[in-house]
Parts: structure tokens; sequence; C-alpha cells
């Protein structure tokens, strides 16, 4: 339909700073169906996303705290662009802040996501 969003569409994240290639594998999309209170159908689309780091990040440092900053701005940018050609469809969109665990664009929202708990659920890692 017109309101269809391409899943192969490829989005430009490599002009963030510092931006590392961003790949979807979205071979672990997560499809879910639910109902409303109108009791209409609902689909949810959830999109796990890791990123791999240029240094260990449990190390401490300048040049870690860079690399962090550099995941952190390559995902916000991702994130944001996204869920604005989400939105641009017509559909809702959000993503979590990695920092506090909130979602960036619901603001009435004070659940907090917990990745670990994710990635157990969605990825089913253990």
């Amino acid at each position: 339909g017109s309101n269809d969003i391409a899943v192969g569409d490829s989005m430009d994240v490599d002009n963030a700073p510092g931006a590392a290639s961003a790949d979807a594998d979205m071979d672990n999309t997560i499809t879910a169906t639910a109902s409303n209170a109108n009791s209409k159908q609902l689909e949810l689309l959830a999109i796990p996303t890791n990123q791999k780091a240029r240094e260990d990040l449990v190390g401490i440092g300048d040049h870690i705290e860079k690399e962090k900053d550099r995941l952190l701005n390559v995902f916000m940018a991702l994130g944001s662009e996204m869920c604005q050609r989400i939105r641009d469809q017509g559909y809702w969109a959000d993503f979590i802040d990695p920092c506090s665990g909130l979602p960036m664009l619901t603001q009435d929202c004070n659940k907090v996501y917990s990745e670990v708990d994710g990635m157990e659920c969605l990825l089913n890692y253990k």
C-alpha cells in the first residue's frame, strides 16, 4: 500500500561523527501482534541493534570515553533517522536512550527498558 516502508531502504548514518558502517540485519527483527483497547489488531516491529566497538569498553581512559561517545552518536543518528522515516509514513516509532533506558520520542513514558533483558527476550541470548 501507499504506507508501506521498504525494508531494504538504506539509511546513511555514515556521516555521524566517527561513524562506522551501520547495516541492519533484518533476520533479527521481531514482529508481534496485539490488540488495543478497541480490540483493533496492531502489529509491532522491534529491531534490536548492536554495534561493534573499536575498544574494550570495560577499560578506563579518554580513548574509551571517546569510543563510547562515538557509538552513542552513531546510535542516536540511526534511531532518529529510522524513527523519522517511519513516522513520515504515518506510523508510530520510538527508540530507547541507551544511557537512561527511556524512550527518546514518547515523552509521557517512565518505563525503563533493560538492554540485557531485551536481548535475552528478543534474540534468545542467555
